[in-house]
């Protein structure tokens, strides 16, 4: 296989979309989001608000897991408690 070839692959693969998500991680992260943005957090949480916006790119991205987990810290962060996974 020439480089050439070699290249066009590796930029086929990097643009095949991230693996679809199940409906239960769109949701989760959804939740976690409206969660957020509903809140009140005290003062100016600024890691929390960093840590929302961080969560939900992730989740754009694909990258549940991830996302879910940024989402969660963010309102751990703003002093409340995210529902646990549904």
């Amino acid at each position: 296989m020439s480089y050439r070839h070699l290249f066009a692959l590796l930029l086929t693969l990097a643009a095949l979309p991230a693996a679809a998500a199940s409906p239960a991680d769109q949701r989760q992260c959804q939740t976690l989001i409206m969660m957020f943005d509903g809140m009140d957090p005290e003062q100016d949480k600024t890691t929390a608000r960093r840590d929302r916006l961080l969560g939900e790119a992730e989740c754009r991205k694909g990258n549940w897991k991830n996302g879910v987990a940024l989402l969660e810290e963010a309102i751990y962060a703003a002093g409340f408690v995210p529902p646990s996974s549904l």
